[in-house]
């Protein structure tokens, strides 16, 4: 299942939710449902879970490297 969440987030690592001062702070869920759809994703809470944990670590990184 890790491959799935790979794949999935790798589709969607662009599609990001930005607030505030221009900073991400999620992932369009819908974008990770639809390529889950796309790739026929057979766990898909698993998989959901795991691209949000992805997604969550590097938005930290992210807001950390923009001073956060």
């Amino acid at each position: 299942m890790n491959r799935d969440a790979a794949r999935v987030y790798l589709a969607c690592r662009r599609q990001l939710i930005f607030a505030g001062m221009g900073r991400p702070v999620d992932i369009n869920h819908l974008a990770v449902h639809e390529a889950m759809r796309l790739f026929r994703v057979r766990d898909a809470v698993d998989c959901f879970e795991k691209v949000l944990a992805l997604a969550g670590e590097r938005i930290a990184e992210m807001n950390e490297q923009a001073g956060d």
